[in-house]
C-alpha cells in the first residue's frame, strides 16, 4: 500500500497536512433508557490502534463503517475499516494507494460511497461495493473539490464543495441530480456535517456572521430551506434519529432536540468514561451510539 502526500481538504479543508490530523477514538455506548436515561456498557472500538485518526463512524447494514490511518512508510493515509459488534469481527474495507474518507451508505443498499482523496490532489465521491468485488467507479467524473456528503434519494446527494480562499471561492453546499445534471445551490460556508431526516430532507448547519449555528431543514421538493433549531453553542457534530430528532454533544454530554420541542434537553452523559475528553462526530442507531472521543 503506498502512501499519498497530498494536501487534504476534506478533514481539514486543504489547510494541513496528513500528519497532522487528530489523534481520535472510537467509543460506543448503550443507551438504557431506565433511570432518566443513561449510557452502559462502553466499549472503545479501535483496540490496539490507540494513536492516530478513529473517526467518521456510519451504520451500513449491521456494520460500522469508520475511517482510520495507517502507518506506512512513516507516512499516514486513511483507509476504511468495518467493525460488527455483535460478533466482535474486524475487517478492512478499503486498501489503495490513495486515502478515503467519510463511509456512507447509498440508497440502494448494494454501494456506500466515499471522498477519495487521489493521488494528484482531487478529491471525487466514489461508489464501491459494500461485497467489495469490484473496484468502484466515481459518481462524478469531473467533481473534484468533495468535502462531505449525504445521499436523499437515489438520485440526489448533498456534497460539502471544498472552496479556494485564494480566488475568494468559499466552501459551498450543492445538491445535484444524478440523472438530469443539475446543481442546485443551497448555502455558502456550511457546517461539515450532513444528514437526511426520515422523510427525506437534508439536515445541515448554517453558520451565521455574528457566531450563533443553525440546523436547517433543506427540503428537495421545493427547494426551500427552514430553520430546525439553534445547535448547541460551538458545535456543528450531530445526528438524525429514526423519529426526527437530533443528538449533539457538548464535552462527555449528549444532548437531544425533539422535533416538538423548544430546547435541547439532556440524554445521558459519557463522562464516567472519557473524563474531560469531549465527543464530536456521533451516529446512533436503536439504542448503540458510537462516539468520536478527541
Amino acid at each position: 500500500m503506498k502512501a499519498i502526500t497530498t494536501t487534504i481538504g476534506i478533514c481539514l479543508l486543504c489547510t494541513c497536512m496528513m500528519a497532522q490530523l487528530p489523534d481520535t477514538d472510537l467509543f460506543a455506548f448503550t443507551f438504557d433508557t431506565t433511570d432518566g436515561g443513561q449510557f452502559v456498557h462502553p466499549k472503545l472500538l479501535n483496540g490496539e490502534t490507540l494513536t492516530g485518526y478513529n473517526n467518521q463512524p456510519a451504520f451500513i447494514n449491521d456494520w460500522v463503517y469508520y475511517t482510520q490511518t495507517e502507518v506506512f512508510d512513516d507516512s499516514l493515509q486513511t483507509d476504511i475499516f468495518a467493525l460488527h459488534l455483535p460478533t466482535k469481527t474486524k475487517r478492512r474495507v478499503t486498501e489503495t494507494a490513495e486515502s478515503e474518507y467519510s463511509p456512507t451508505p447509498m440508497p440502494d443498499g448494494k454501494n456506500f460511497s466515499v471522498v477519495r482523496v487521489e493521488q494528484n490532489g482531487d478529491q471525487r465521491l466514489w461508489a464501491l461495493p459494500i461485497k467489495q468485488d469490484g473496484p468502484g467507479e466515481p459518481v462524478f467524473e469531473n467533481v473534484k473539490n468533495v468535502g462531505y456528503h449525504a445521499w436523499l434519494d437515489d438520485r440526489h446527494v448533498a456534497m460539502f464543495l471544498v472552496g479556494d480562499e485564494s480566488k475568494g471561492i468559499a466552501n459551498a453546499l450543492v445538491v445535484s441530480d444524478l440523472v438530469s445534471g443539475n446543481v442546485q445551490k443551497i448555502a455558502d460556508d456550511p457546517g461539515r456535517c450532513l444528514k437526511v431526516s426520515p422523510d427525506g430532507h437534508l439536515m445541515y448547519l448554517e453558520k451565521m456572521p455574528n457566531g450563533l449555528h443553525f440546523i436547517k431543514k433543506y427540503n428537495p421538493n421545493d427547494g426551500r430551506s427552514t430553520v430546525f433549531c439553534q445547535a448547541l453553542p460551538g458545535q456543528e457534530d450531530y445526528d438524525v434519529l429514526g423519529d426526527g430528532s437530533i443528538i449533539s454533544a457538548d464535552g462527555a454530554e449528549v444532548f437531544i432536540f425533539m422535533k416538538d420541542e423548544k430546547d435541547w434537553m439532556p440524554m445521558a452523559s459519557a463522562s464516567a468514561w472519557i473524563g474531560e475528553r469531549k465527543i464530536s462526530r456521533i451516529a446512533m442507531r436503536n439504542k448503540l451510539l458510537v462516539a468520536v472521543v478527541k
